[in-house]
């Protein structure tokens, strides 16, 4: 079944579906979504307009819309755990303004670790948004919702 059709049978069954609930439900974007239903003339319900009766599921599958500093701290939190279970000592910045989210001492050397969330598309590919400038990290970490953690490149398994 094509996305369009998918979504024409998700409306039909709850005219007040979002971009968001409909993305979640066929696996893409939720601006895809609104790209398709543009192209073929779907108006979509707006959930920001719903006083706040809208469903948003957020990147760790609650149901409330999260800040995206909620969602930046619990990812690095997250990764904090996993290189601890790996037995790598993390240091964690005390501000929001700084060179990078982690530091962790791997081997005898000083490395940054700069932390993403990250989801995977259809094709089981991560997509995340790019840092801005590389030269202020050495370890890129991308958080999933599911909490599993991919680091680029990936220094512990080498």
């Amino acid at each position: 079944m094509s996305a369009i059709e998918e979504i024409k049978q998700i409306l039909v069954a709850d005219a007040d579906s979002t971009a968001a609930s409909i993305a979640a439900k066929i696996g893409v974007s939720r601006q895809r979504v609104h790209q398709i239903c543009k192209a073929n003339g779907i108006a979509l319900a707006d959930g920001r307009r719903r006083g706040g009766s809208a469903t948003w599921i957020n990147h760790f599958g609650g149901h409330e819309a999260l800040s995206s500093h909620f969602v930046g701290g619990a990812s690095e939190l997250t990764t904090c755990a996993d290189l601890l279970r790996r037995g790598i000592p993390v240091y964690r910045a005390v501000t929001f303004v700084s060179a990078a989210d982690l530091v962790i001492d791997f081997r005898g050397s000083l490395l940054r670790v700069e932390v993403k969330s990250a989801k995977r598309n259809n094709s089981n590919s991560l997509r995340y948004p790019m840092p801005a400038d590389r030269s202020r990290y050495d370890i890129l970490a991308l958080v999933e919702p599911s909490g599993a953690v991919t680091y680029k490149p990936d220094p512990f398994n080498e």
